[in-house]
């Protein structure tokens, strides 16, 4: 079983201040996290992002914890 999940701009969303972007962040996460409560171990989850600079937030992405993340370049 596949469930495809897109996350909703992570990047994109991320606020310009510093101070504000780990709080940002965890929510962001966790939100993600929270739409694949509950299904079977042996359900892949995949999200899709779109094309966009992930080098200061590859760990969030890491921690959203999908099975499988489609990068669109467009």
């Amino acid at each position: 079983t596949v469930i495809q999940i897109d996350e909703a701009a992570l990047r994109e969303g991320l606020p310009l201040r510093k101070s504000e972007q780990t709080f940002y962040l965890n929510w962001a996460v966790h939100s993600f996290r929270i739409t694949n409560t509950g299904v079977q171990d042996t359900t892949q989850i995949h999200t899709h992002m779109c094309y966009s600079n992930f080098n200061d937030i590859i760990h969030s992405i890491i921690d959203m914890d999908a099975d499988v993340i489609t990068i669109e370049n467009s």
